[in-house]
């Protein structure tokens, strides 16, 4: 199966499960959201939203520091919005300019707002959106993904300061949220924790070549698709990903092919000072963390994460 049966890992969490959907679920209305059911598509978390009246889907991508709005949905749907600027957008792959539309109609989580988004094509018209940074940082996020649903808490309402038991960090710079995770019981490598991640982890190629792993897994092909365009990868499946107190057995692994990169944003670096941020070696998505309940506190990098 997919969990260890290693104490070391599970009794770290056996004290407080549960304890986050009960502290969630006796709060009032104004401060958590209800539950909303949510669709995996392909390992995506994808939820209902309405862009100008339109219904589309949105995806919602904690690896993301834009909010962004799918080209092809303007196209299809024959919309027309005020461009503020041009932008750099950097994907795992590649780089791009892309505009910024300015004041979308937008309803979301039960909401009505108007949002600056940034275009970009990303999967076919039912996209609509990408939700990222500037609208989680807002919130403590959590991701039920057994039972399909998340929901939205103000830090009124949790506080994840004693409850967190994910090794956790906001990255300095972007402030994407960067989880600690060990492989194969081998090596410990920062990785950004990414809900928009479809696969399980996506790394460097060099860390899986200098342990071995390229010659004593067998090996797969496969094609990895960005924002700004698709790249093929190696596949291979790891015995184990230690992710906070649980092993998580038999994850497929990703890495580039050989004479190929990609940019996983590896460290932050505050200009004329040598402060720096850890090093980001890779991408943790949805095959580390889809047996669990997730909460995460955007803005200060803490989480937590538990069975259901």
């Amino acid at each position: 199966m997919l969990f260890s049966d290693a104490n070391q890992y599970m009794e770290v969490d056996v004290r407080f499960l549960g304890l986050l959907l009960l502290a969630l679920a006796f709060t009032s209305h104004a401060e958590v959201t209800d539950w909303i059911p949510f669709e995996l598509d392909s390992g995506h978390v994808r939820i209902t939203v309405e862009v100008d009246g339109i219904e589309g889907n949105a995806i919602i991508d904690s690896g993301s520091q834009l909010n962004v709005i799918n080209k092809k949905f303007i196209e299809k749907h024959d919309l027309e919005y005020e461009i503020s600027t041009f932008t750099g957008v950097s994907g795992v792959h590649h780089k791009s300019r892309q505009p910024i539309y300015e004041s979308v109609p937008t309803q979301l989580f039960g909401s009505e707002m108007e949002l600056n988004l940034v275009g970009a094509d990303f999967g076919h018209s039912g996209n609509a959106l990408i939700i990222g940074a500037p609208f989680l940082r807002n919130f403590i996020v959590q991701f039920d993904y057994p039972n399909g649903r998340l929901r939205l808490a103000t830090r009124d309402a949790l506080n994840l300061d004693e409850v967190a038991n994910l090794p956790m960090r906001a990255q300095k710079g972007s402030g994407r949220p960067l989880v600690r995770v060990t492989l194969n019981d081998e090596k410990d490598i920062w990785m950004i924790l990414d809900t928009g991640n479809s696969g399980g982890i996506y790394m460097k190629r060099g860390i899986a070549a200098r342990r071995g792993w390229l010659d004593e897994f067998a090996l797969g092909k496969t094609m990895s698709r960005g924002v700004n365009g698709i790249a093929y990868t190696d596949t291979f499946t790891l015995p184990s990903v230690i992710f906070g107190p649980f092993k998580v057995k038999n994850v497929d692994v990703a890495v580039p092919v050989a004479g190929e990169e990609a940019d996983f944003g590896e460290r932050y670096k505050i200009q004329h000072s040598r402060i720096r941020g850890v090093k980001v070696e890779g991408l943790a998505g949805y095959g580390v963390f889809k047996h669990f309940v997730v909460t995460l506190d955007y803005q200060s990098g803490k989480g937590h994460a538990e069975l259901p």
